[in-house]
């Protein structure tokens, strides 16, 4: 609860459907670059 996680995932347009590749904690730099982007 409460963690941060980044997620992989392929999206079926067609069935629309979605499945989950991965999940992990994301290391600083990954935090940074969203952040970044995102401008929270």
């Amino acid at each position: 609860m409460g963690r941060k996680l980044l997620v992989a995932f392929m999206h079926f347009p067609k069935t629309n459907k979605i499945i989950v590749k991965s999940a992990y904690e994301p290391d600083q730099s990954q935090l940074s670059n969203y952040n970044k982007l995102t401008h929270v």
